[in-house]
């Protein structure tokens, strides 16, 4: 008898160690990078922390019976489209799709639509959200086929991912689905809803550290925070909760709102009134990114009224 507790026990301690391996695993891509994909976590078991929403399902009702208006207004003249209907940028190296500017104006289209009723808005709507199916990779991610670099933080060769874009990406397939309730939207969302807590395949857009939950805009082994993408995509977060009810994306839009709240004067800049753009404070800020952080914090304080987040706008006029 007593073996066969002692077989019981070691299995049960077998269980318990694959159990923490495949919830934490490596956390930061500092450690390992090559280590640190293809890593799947669960974000209902992992042990974040977190700054609870209270009575979410009925800010989440609410906020769907007001359109999921997107937590920036951007505005758009609708005239570097193409024949599609899709907007394609003009860099200095080419003509390229940008899956942010593609969501940014599927958002415009989604407010113009709700304001005015023209079918124009919202079949542009329709049709950003048809092309960001098709741009998928297999695995849910937004690729950038150019180079680019968020220098001296990130160097990223193409193709490369954006935890911004898969934020954003995920808030215009969640809208698409809730209105049209087609099936192709929804399986979409969900495999970009998994690349917010996994980094699976050959690409990575989350981390964690020491409890806190991170989405990298521009992922590399040193983590650079970019305030503005990460605020972006956990709107995203919330834009999936809102119309799933998936309670992993609730803990996760939490944990990143406590990682904000906790680190917020990690974007202090000393003496000058202002934020930085990222954590390393060797990304140049400007008025405009400054602007952006001040007015996502006000409309996550508006739509979740979390206390803390009053505090951050506090300390950063003290700047």
């Amino acid at each position: 008898m007593w073996k066969v507790a002692l077989i019981v026990m070691a299995l049960l301690l077998l269980a318990n160690c694959d159990t923490n391996q495949s919830n934490q695993g490596i956390l930061n891509p500092n450690d390992n990078e090559s280590a640190f994909l293809n890593r799947e976590w669960n974000p209902l078991s992992m042990d974040l922390k977190r700054n609870p929403i209270s009575n979410a399902a009925e800010k989440a009702q609410q906020y769907l019976q007001d359109g999921m208006l997107y937590v920036h207004s951007f505005n758009f003249t609708y005239v570097n489209l193409g024949d599609d209907m899709v907007p394609i940028h003009e860099y200095s190296h080419g003509l390229f799709y940008n899956p942010v500017e593609i969501s940014c104006f599927s958002f415009s289209f989604w407010r113009d639509y709700h304001t005015h009723g023209d079918e124009f808005y919202i079949n542009g709507f329709r049709a950003c959200a048809d092309f960001l199916v098709d741009w998928m990779t297999e695995d849910g991610y937004m690729p950038y086929y150019f180079d680019w670099g968020h220098y001296p933080c990130a160097d990223l060769p193409s193709p490369w991912v954006s935890g911004m874009a898969q934020g954003q990406n995920l808030a215009t397939l969640s809208r698409a689905y809730h209105h049209f309730g087609e099936d192709k939207y929804l399986q979409a969302m969900n495999k970009i809803y998994r690349t917010m807590y996994s980094n699976i395949g050959d690409f990575w857009v989350v981390g964690f550290e020491n409890d806190y939950y991170w989405i990298e805009e521009y992922p590399s082994p040193n983590f650079c925070h970019v305030l503005n993408g990460m605020m972006y995509a956990l709107w995203g977060l919330w834009d999936y909760y809102a119309v799933t009810g998936e309670i992993g994306a609730l803990r996760l839009l939490e944990a990143g709102i406590r990682s904000i709240i906790d680190h917020h004067m990690d974007w202090n800049m000393p003496g000058e009134n202002m934020t930085t753009y990222c954590t390393g404070r060797n990304y140049a800020t400007s008025e405009s990114y400054d602007s952006y952080h001040r007015i996502l914090i006000t409309r996550f304080n508006e739509r979740f009224q979390i206390p803390e987040l009053l505090e951050v706008l506090q300390d950063w006029e003290q700047l």
